[in-house]
Order: C-alpha cells, then sequence, then structure tokens
C-alpha cells in the first residue's frame, strides 16, 4: 500500500477483520513520510504486519529508481521508528530454513540454535561433525519477508513497464483491468524475476510484448489446476477466490519455515501499483490453516 493512499487502501485489504488501529494508522502516515524524505526513496509502501509472541512487526518497503530490484525493507514495533532488514541472501536463507522454528518472539536479538550432522571426508575416513547454526530472529524477518515476495507478489498485466535499458518502473497509463480481463489469470504476473520466460519457444515470445510481458503469468504456474472458481464484484473492487486448491509451490529449502510462519502474516504480501488515482492495489495473501487463497484488485 502507498503512504500517499493509506488511509483507502487499508479499508481494501480488511475483509478477513484483520486491520490497524487509529492509532498506528496515524502514525503511519506520518512516519512513512519521514521514512521516505530520509532514505530518500521515490516510494514508500506498507508491507503488512507480522505477529510475535511478545511484539508485532510492522513492515514498510522503500522503493528506489527501479520498482522490482532497487526496494529496501524496514521493520518497526510502534510504527514510528523504523530499522533497516539485513538482505535475505540464498546462503541465509538456507541457514533460516534449518534453524528457524515456531512462532516469531517479537525480539529482533533472539536466537534460534539447531545442531546439524555433517560428514566430513570419504570411506574408512568418514568424520561426522556437529555443526552449531544460529540465526537471529531479525534475519530470520528479512528472508521470511523477501520470500513472501518473491512467491505471491501479484501485479496487473500492464501495470509495470520495462525501459530499454532494463530499469521497471510504474505505468502512468495503466487505468485497472476491465471485470472481463481481471477474471482471466494471463492478465496477472508474479512481481519477482521471471523463471520460465527464457523457456518460451519463439512463436510464444512473438505473442509477447517486452515492454509489459517480461514477467511469469499466473496461469503458468504448477500445478495447473488452480483456477479461479469465484468472483464477486463490489463497487470498484473485483476479488478473485480459489477455493480448496493447493497454494503455488514454495521453495522446499524453505517450506518448512514458512508454513509455521503463515498464520502469523497478516496482509501477507500487499504489492501496490499506480493507476491514474494511485489507488490501484493488488493483494494476495494465503493462509496455511484456511486452505485458501485470494487475492483482490480494485479496477478503476
Amino acid at each position: 500500500m502507498d503512504s500517499s493512499t493509506l488511509m483507502y487502501s487499508l479499508d481494501l485489504v480488511c475483509g478477513n477483520g484483520l486491520t490497524l488501529s487509529t492509532e498506528q494508522k496515524a502514525a503511519l502516515h506520518t512516519s512513512l513520510l519521514i521514512l521516505k524524505r530520509n532514505y530518500k526513496f521515490n516510494r514508500v509502501l506498507f508491507w503488512g504486519k507480522i505477529l510475535g509472541i511478545k511484539k508485532d512487526y510492522f513492515i514498510a518497503q522503500g522503493v528506489g529508481e527501479d520498482e522490482m530490484r532497487d526496494r529496501k525493507c524496514l521493520y518497526s514495533f510502534n510504527c514510528m521508528d523504523w530499522h533497516l532488514l539485513p538482505l535475505a541472501t540464498e546462503a541465509l536463507t538456507a541457514e533460516v530454513a534449518v534453524a528457524a522454528r515456531g512462532r516469531f518472539m517479537g525480539e529482533p536479538s533472539h536466537e534460534y540454535q539447531h545442531t546439524v550432522i555433517r560428514h566430513q571426508g570419504e570411506g574408512d575416513n568418514a568424520v561426522e561433525e556437529e555443526v552449531m547454526v544460529k540465526v537471529s530472529e531479525e534475519k530470520r524477518l528479512a528472508v521470511t519477508v523477501f520470500t513472501i515476495n518473491n512467491e505471491v507478489a501479484v501485479v496487473p498485466r500492464g501495470a509495470y513497464i520495462k525501459s530499454p535499458n532494463g530499469i521497471v518502473q510504474t505505468n502512468r497509463s495503466f487505468e485497472g483491468l476491465n471485470p472481463t480481463e481481471a477474471g482471466k489469470l494471463n492478465n496477472y504476473l508474479h512481481f519477482s524475476e521471471p523463471k520460465n520466460l527464457k523457456k518460451k519457444s519463439i512463436l510464444e515470445l512473438a505473442d509477447l510484448n517486452p515492454s509489459i510481458d517480461f514477467l511469469d503469468p499466473l496461469i503458468d504456474d504448477i500445478p495447473k489446476e488452480i483456477k479461479i472458481h469465484q468472483t464477486r464484484l463490489c463497487f470498484s473492487s473485483l476479488h478473485l477466490y480459489s477455493f480448496g486448491e493447493p497454494v503455488p509451490a514454495v521453495p522446499s529449502a524453505f517450506c518448512s519455515c514458512l508454513t509455521e510462519v503463515e498464520p502469523d502474516v497478516v496482509f501477507c504480501c500487499c504489492n501496490p501499483s499506480t493507476s491514474r488515482f494511485n489507488v490501484l492495489c493488488i493483494l494476495r495473501c494465503f493462509f496455511a490453516h484456511h486452505n485458501y487463497t485470494e487475492w483482490s484488485s480494485e479496477l478503476l
């Protein structure tokens, strides 16, 4: 949710009864503007909230020139004081998958520990060695936010354009999807580095527009059985539901950790794009204990 339209956007994503208090909304409205100025971001987005046992984490994202690659994540406990999250690397993701278990404690300095047995040498010289893997909750939080963004961030086709020099920016001429287009999965794209685009044949690539079709569409997700079963048009919002179907696969190295985290994630992932009123918001959230996926888009 863009900080400039935070009050309006929050009303679009509180359908599950999870929202913010009046005090939290007022604090975010002020602090995100200050955050944008201090860090010199082009935009600041309120990502969501992750529940902890002692305290809850409020997550914000700062966007630079490149909407997809130039992003920094920050967290706060009181919606006023913000702290940068470390970069989630592949090595850090693997460590979190091994060590982190259970719910978030709400303490960034809290350490998760797990003993791993590693084999060194071959044949008769093989030796077993116990290695203690330690990961702080701050690093776990960074990996969790990165993985959710990478797996379920969704934008409508045409909301972002890619310039000839490779920079991804919002499409100012985009005015939303009409009800017919909004009901088709090929008009929704994963807002992450494409994985299947290079696997397409020359004939398939010939039908694509390089400036807007540079991401993987949801229709290519595996399993293929995930479809839109129900749509609900309410004023300017269209809600799409897929009941009883599995969530798109999460990397196996992180699956055990993310499954534990899902029920504590509020709003999960909210990745907005700009329309003529600067309020178009794409949301796709999933909860393991409900066994359904839901994403909503506002049509203008």
